[in-house]
């Protein structure tokens, strides 16, 4: 564990540049003022006042919404893959978690080329979470609110100055010069921890129920949700674990081009397929997007739940229509 000044965490972005790196950090974006990953050029760029989370995850960085693969003429087909190197900087426990997940789905069997090439070349700087909104389960999803795996560089905000752990060899050699963290470091970071714990909204039927959630076909409770739910896929287009997406081809004068874009399993034409989604009431396909989520298999082939308790879904879903909305429906049964 290193301890450093602002003065070194602006050094260590400027290294991240000077190697090669597109460096993107949280900013306030206007008319709205959400925040969202956007390229910065140093420390001072990024707004730290407010922020707890992006309103799209950081996946948008490496699982592009929409994305060109290859093009197609009479002479030659050519791949197009993306080259250049990334680093995201201030990255919560959350979405982190979110980036294990889609490394699972991208990564394991079948491996996606240009996923691969994208996320072989992000750095991740992480920022642990001492501030939590109500609407953040992160501690009922086991995902935070810090980060215990995926990092190169873990960063904890002690107010005055910094803590910061390297989580692989790209983050060691970052740090490397760093002066060491005190004993009464690491005990300041482990009381602001425990304090941390207790400002999470309290949710007693949550984190049983997210892991152990029951499947059972119950038409009248995925009937309510889906009467709930306004379509619109809002909530799989903000999820960090979210990994569905549809190709098409484009066809130009000289050339055709191949084009994935992000789907969602709630639109009724989900994938484009034949007939229209096969799953035409949206209760089925709201039962479908939840056993995703948190289904006993999802978690035993990928080792967690895809539901990282970021909140987005509680935030954007108008209809009220999301997890924590399914397990309050379940308790009044």
């Amino acid at each position: 564990m290193k301890r450093i000044s602002k003065g070194e965490l602006s050094n260590l972005i400027e290294r991240l540049k000077g190697d090669g790196y597109e460096v993107y950090g949280p900013r306030k974006v206007q008319p709205g003022g959400d925040f969202h990953f956007e390229p910065i050029e140093s420390l001072e760029q990024m707004d730290l006042d407010g922020y707890v989370n992006t309103l799209y995850p950081p996946k948008s960085l490496v699982f592009l919404q929409e994305e060109r693969v290859f093009w197609l003429s009479e002479e030659r087909l050519e791949w197009i893959k993306e080259e250049k190197k990334r680093a995201i900087v201030g990255i919560r426990p959350c979405d982190i978690e979110g980036l294990s997940m889609m490394d699972n789905f991208f990564l394991q069997g079948f491996v996606d080329p240009w996923y691969k090439l994208r996320r072989d070349k992000t750095f991740i700087m992480a920022f642990s979470c001492f501030n939590p909104l109500d609407t953040c389960f992160c501690k009922e999803a086991k995902a935070g609110p810090w980060a215990e795996r995926g990092y190169d560089i873990q960063i904890h905000d002690l107010g005055e100055y910094f803590l910061a752990e390297a989580g692989s060899e790209r983050g060691e050699s970052l740090l490397d010069g760093s002066g060491e963290a005190s004993k009464e470091d690491i005990a300041l970071m482990e009381e602001m921890r425990e304090r941390v714990l207790g400002k999470f909204k309290e949710r007693p039927y949550m984190e049983n129920k997210l892991h152990t959630f029951s499947f059972e076909k119950d038409s009248s409770l995925w009937r309510k949700l889906g009467d709930l739910c306004f379509h619109c896929g809002g909530c799989t287009y903000i999820c960090p674990t979210c990994s569905c997406f549809n190709v098409f081809d484009l066809s130009f004068p000289d050339q055709i081009v191949r084009s994935r874009e992000w789907d969602s399993c709630l639109l009724s034409g989900y994938h484009r397929m034949a007939g229209d989604n096969p799953k035409e009431d949206i209760s089925d396909r709201m039962h479908f997007h939840m056993e995703c989520k948190l289904s006993s298999q999802v978690n035993e082939k990928y080792g967690r739940i895809a539901c990282t308790g970021c909140g987005r879904c509680l935030v954007t879903c108008i209809g009220d229509a999301q997890i924590e909305s399914l397990f309050l429906q379940r308790e009044e049964r």
